[in-house]
């Protein structure tokens, strides 16, 4: 009885990596995935610093996330800074 559960499992698996293989080009088209990069980068960062760093000291894990945070998405994405230069101009 597991076969048919593997097999089912397996082949959707399949299917589901033709789709997205056969599809690759349009789904670049459509989304910015550079818009994504650095915000999952940053978060993951922010993650690891909290796991990482057993501190009850808020402010210094708050500073260094925020820190590194920006860093990481400035450093991916450059055109985040030409975004936030726009919203310190136009207020």
């Amino acid at each position: 009885m597991m076969g048919a559960v593997y097999a089912t499992l397996i082949t959707e698996c399949m299917m589901c990596a033709m789709y997205v293989w056969y599809l690759r080009a349009e789904a670049h088209e459509m989304l910015a995935w550079r818009g994504f990069i650095g915000p999952g980068l940053g978060a993951a960062t922010i993650l690891t610093i909290s796991l990482l760093l057993h501190t009850d000291t808020i402010w210094l894990l708050g500073g260094i996330s925020v820190l590194l945070y920006s860093l990481i998405v400035v450093w991916v994405d450059r055109s985040s800074l030409e975004l936030i230069r726009q919203m310190v101009v136009n207020r």
